[in-house]
This record gives structure tokens, sequence and C-alpha cells, in this order.
């Protein structure tokens, strides 16, 4: 068997493997990781919908003007 065709076949780690072998390298302890998928989806959302986009900008305007 050729070195390619092992890795190939080679299962591929499950997310919550992923997040264990970076807290033991960077120990990192909390990860909020449904807020990354989160904000993924609304980054998405923002690109399908440009009005979406234009008022959540009006929004930060608006709060940043207020602090």
């Amino acid at each position: 068997m050729s070195e390619q065709t092992k890795y190939r076949t080679a299962p591929t780690p499950s997310s919550s493997e992923d997040l264990a072998v970076l807290q033991r390298i960077y120990g990192i302890m909390d990860i909020d990781y449904v807020n990354i998928v989160r904000i993924e989806h609304v980054n998405k959302a923002l690109e399908r919908w440009p009005l979406l986009a234009e008022c959540r900008q009006l929004a930060e305007r608006r709060d940043s003007s207020i602090w």
C-alpha cells in the first residue's frame, strides 16, 4: 500500500478531537465553538441579503456614536 493511499483512507478526526488537541497545544481551556459557527452563518446571511448588511452597518454607526 502506498503512503498516499494510506493517508487517503485514514479516518479524519472529529471536531471535538480537533478542539482537544488545540487545548493541549495552546492551553486553551474554553473555546466558544457555537459562536464561531453562528458568526459564519450571520456573515453568509449578510452576503445574501445586502439590505440586511446595510441595516447592520447603520446600527453599528448609531451604536458607536452613542458611546
